[in-house]
């Protein structure tokens, strides 16, 4: 890479085009891009990495205003004095100083020297290091005189985001996370869970503000229904334990309660009514957080709708004589008979060569046509083969076929 006798200005433009970036310019460091640059690269390095180096050696940095956007502005710097801290109290004064820099800062712990360099846009770091300075006066101060700072409380909230992804709303809280915050993703309600501390909440909520349908709410368990498919609810339950929280309970198809001990005791006497039963399902409540990790984990055996079946009803014109053939025996007749794996029969006379099939069971070899029959594995209705089979002959004339589909084990009205 070589630029010899050339506006900073054209190379950085150059630069962010090959990178890709979108570049505005601060107005304040205009002077600087109106200087000449010569600049010789040699060894292999990456065009995002010579993009940086450039900008350092001329004091400025590249600052993300949003995804796609960076600003190139002036660079500010300083150095802290940390011998007098522990490294607890260093860990403390890195976590606190990851909450106020930008994504591009830079900081670096010398632990022979004992000092800490922290680098960003300037007008961050003139904000930042007066700050920084008091804090680290403050630990210093509270361990001499023997108090520890207490832990934050930590807690959780659910922030349900509007005209926003979440993945953009991660975007934007990713300078202001610390090592020890708990993002857990809700896809199916848009939403965030985070646990942290109530200052960092506080500061989460500000970030969002404008995209939060509703203000951060405590983290409270939902309720979902799951159905099933290829297991039982029995065997279902048992694939989620591990997963579900304290707070968790199930209802399955028989309204059984699954849940932990201390609340089984607690909720003896609490009657369930038995909604499921029919539909191989079962009833979750539960955080948002674990309806989401049931539903990524179990997808496999879960059904976005319940089973449903389809029923057919057949309206016939019967002709006398074909009644007195069907028998008197209704009751046996409407019922499923059960018949060998695989057979095949027929009826009729001796018309034609060979002999008839072999008579299926319950049909009278009447004469005067024939029919054959093929079926394969299940449960046989009798009465619908014989229906089937007058309406071949002309004995029966078919008037209509209505079906209807409803869900499994529901009455349904055609």
């Amino acid at each position: 890479m070589r630029f010899e006798e050339v506006k900073l200005d054209t190379v950085i433009k150059a630069l962010a085009k090959v990178v890709k970036k979108n570049v505005i310019i601060d107005p304040e460091v205009k002077d600087i891009l109106k200087k000449t640059a010569s600049i010789y690269i040699q060894r292999p390095v990456s065009v995002n990495e010579a993009f940086n180096l450039i900008l350092r050696e001329y004091g400025l940095i590249a600052v993300p205003v949003n995804r796609e956007i960076y600003k190139i502005t002036k660079a500010g710097e300083f150095e802290l004095d940390i011998r007098e801290l522990t490294e607890k109290d260093v860990e403390k004064l890195i976590d606190f100083l990851k909450r106020r820099v930008s994504p591009s800062a830079e900081i670096v712990i010398d632990k022979t020297l004992k000092t800490i360099y922290v680098r960003d846009e300037e007008k961050r770091v003139k904000r930042l290091e007066g700050k920084l300075k008091e804090y680290v006066e403050r630990i210093v101060a509270e361990r001499r005189l023997g108090v520890e700072e207490r832990p934050e409380a930590v807690i959780t909230r659910v922030f349900y985001l509007k005209t926003i992804s979440i993945e953009e709303a991660k975007q934007l809280l990713m300078p202001h996370i610390s090592k020890k915050t708990v993002l857990t993703e809700a896809p199916t309600f848009n939403a965030l869970v985070i646990t942290d501390e109530a200052e960092r909440i506080k500061k989460y909520e500000e970030v969002l503000r404008n995209f939060l349908v509703t203000a951060p709410a405590t983290r409270k368990p939902v309720t979902e229904i799951f159905y099933l498919r290829y297991i039982s609810p029995t065997e279902f339950i048992k694939m989620i334990e591990p997963i579900r929280s304290e707070a968790g309970l199930v209802l399955t198809g028989g309204a059984i309660r699954v849940e932990k001990e201390r609340q089984r005791e607690a909720r003896r006497e609490e009657k369930v009514t038995p909604i499921l039963k029919e539909f191989n399902a079962v009833m979750i409540t539960d955080y948002p957080e674990v309806i989401e990790r049931i539903k990524e984990q179990f997808s496999e055996y879960i059904s976005e709708d319940p089973p449903q079946v389809k029923i057919e009803a057949r309206i016939l014109e019967v002709r006398k004589e074909v009644v007195r053939e069907l028998g008197i025996n209704w009751s046996a007749l409407l019922s499923n008979v059960k018949v060998q794996q695989s057979w095949q029969g027929g009826i009729g006379s001796n018309l034609g060569v060979g002999q008839s099939g072999s008579i299926i069971p319950g049909l009278s070899g009447t004469p005067g046509g024939i029919l054959t029959f093929t079926y394969s594995k299940g449960a046989l209705n009798a009465l619908n083969l014989r229906l089937s089979a007058f309406e071949r002959i002309g004995k029966i004339k078919n008037l209509a076929k209505p079906t209807v589909i409803t869900i499994n084990g529901q009455e349904a009205t055609i």
